[in-house]
C-alpha cells in the first residue's frame, strides 16, 4: 500500500503544481487606432483634444519660415506607428502662382540633444490660390518612439513666384487642423499582473464566499494602467465581469466606469491604477469569474483590451481541486501504516 499512497501523493503534489501554473491564461490586444493631433493655441503644442473655440482661430506665414507643433511632454511609454502621417490643413494662398507645402514629422529621441530627427514629404503638395481645407499623406515608416521621445509635426511652403503669402490657420472649430497617425499600445497595462482581485479589507483572494459576512459580499477590482501621452488620454478604464461557465455571460458589472485612484494630473508619471467593486447578490451562481478590461481614449478609441484574471464564488467550506484529494491520501496513506503494523 505505501507505495501507492507515495504515487498518489506525487501525483497530487504534480496536480497543484500544474493547476497553480495554469492559471486563467489573459489575453490582450492593442488594436491601431487613427489618432488626430490637434494644433493648438495658444502656442504651438500638440493636443488630443478637438479645439473648443470659435472663430478664426491662430494664423501663421508658411511662405515666411517653417511653423512646428510640438507635444507639451515627451512620451511615457514606447508608441508604436503604423507607417503614415496625414496632414489636414486650412491654408489661405494669396500668390497668384501654386505653390509647394511640405510637412515633416520630426521627432527627439531621448539623450539626443538638440538633434531631432526629421522625415519629410519627398514631393511637396501643390497648393492652388485661394482658401483650401487641404490634405496629403506623409509616408514615415516605423520611427522608434521610445520612452522619453519628444513628438513634433512641421510645415513650410515655398511660393514659385515672390508675391503673396501661404497663411496656415489652426486652433478653433472652424480651422481644427491636425495631423492623423495610425498608432498602438499607446495604452497599455503593465505585465505581467495589471489586475488585481481584492476581498473588502484589500486583500488579495482567489474566492469569495456565497454566504459571506453582512459587508463581505464585495469583489475590488484593481487595475493598473500605462498611457505613453498621460492620464489625460485616458478617457475611462471600463470593467466587466463574466462567468466563465455560462458561455462568458456579463455578470455584475458590464462596461462600468472605474474610478482613478488619485486626481492625476498631466505631469504624473504611470502606471495609473483604477479601482471599481462589485458587490454580488445573495443569489449568484457558484462558478468562475473572470474580468475583463477596456482602456478608452480620450477620441473614443478602444486603446487596449484585456482578459484575465479569474476569481470563484464559491459556498462556505469549499476546498478546490486538487487539494480536496489530500485528506484521501492522509487517511490512505494512515490504513497503509496501520495495515503494515
Amino acid at each position: 500500500m505505501r507505495p501507492l499512497c507515495s504515487a498518489l501523493l506525487v501525483i497530487v503534489i504534480l496536480t497543484i503544481a500544474s493547476v497553480s501554473s495554469s492559471a486563467v491564461h489573459a489575453i490582450s490586444a492593442a488594436p491601431q487606432n487613427t489618432r488626430l493631433f490637434y494644433f493648438s493655441t495658444p502656442g504651438r503644442y500638440l493636443s488630443t483634444s478637438l479645439p473648443v473655440a470659435s472663430g478664426p482661430g491662430a494664423s501663421g506665414n508658411l511662405s515666411g519660415s517653417r511653423i512646428g507643433f510640438i507635444m507639451p511632454s515627451p512620451l511615457l511609454a514606447p508608441v508604436a506607428v503604423s507607417g503614415s502621417v496625414t496632414f489636414f490643413l486650412w491654408i489661405n494662398n494669396t500668390s497668384t502662382a501654386p505653390v509647394a507645402v511640405t510637412g515633416s514629422f520630426d521627432y527627439l529621441l531621448p539623450g539626443g540633444g538638440s538633434l531631432w530627427n526629421n522625415i519629410s514629404s519627398p514631393t511637396p503638395h501643390t497648393l492652388q490660390r485661394g482658401f483650401h481645407a487641404a490634405n496629403f499623406t506623409l509616408q514615415i515608416g516605423q520611427p522608434p518612439l521610445t520612452y522619453g521621445t519628444q513628438l513634433s509635426f512641421s510645415l513650410n511652403a515655398t511660393a514659385r513666384l515672390p508675391n503673396g503669402n501661404v497663411t496656415l490657420y489652426w486652433g478653433s472649430i472652424q480651422v481644427p487642423s491636425h495631423a492623423a497617425v495610425v498608432l498602438s499600445q499607446y495604452e497599455t497595462m503593465p505585465q505581467p499582473n495589471p489586475v488585481a482581485i481584492l476581498d473588502h479589507s484589500g486583500n488579495p483572494t482567489t474566492y469569495f464566499s456565497l454566504n459571506p459576512d453582512p459587508g463581505n459580499n464585495i469583489v475590488l477590482i484593481q487595475v493598473s494602467v500605462i498611457s505613453a501621452f498621460g492620464p489625460l488620454d485616458i478617457s475611462k478604464v471600463n470593467l466587466t465581469i463574466v462567468n466563465q461557465n455560462q458561455n462568458n455571460r456579463p455578470t455584475g458589472p458590464a462596461d462600468q466606469n472605474m474610478t482613478p485612484y488619485l486626481p492625476y494630473s498631466q505631469l504624473s508619471p504611470p502606471p495609473y491604477v483604477f479601482l471599481a467593486t462589485w458587490s454580488y447578490p445573495p443569489n449568484s451562481t457558484q462558478g468562475t469569474y473572470q474580468v475583463w478590461i477596456d482602456i478608452v481614449d480620450v477620441q473614443g478609441n478602444i486603446a487596449f483590451s484585456y482578459q484575465g484574471p479569474s476569481f470563484g464564488l464559491v459556498p462556505p467550506g469549499y476546498v478546490p481541486f486538487p487539494y480536496n484529494l489530500i485528506p484521501y491520501i492522509v487517511v490512505a496513506g494512515a490504513a497503509a501504516s496501520g495495515g503494515a503494523g
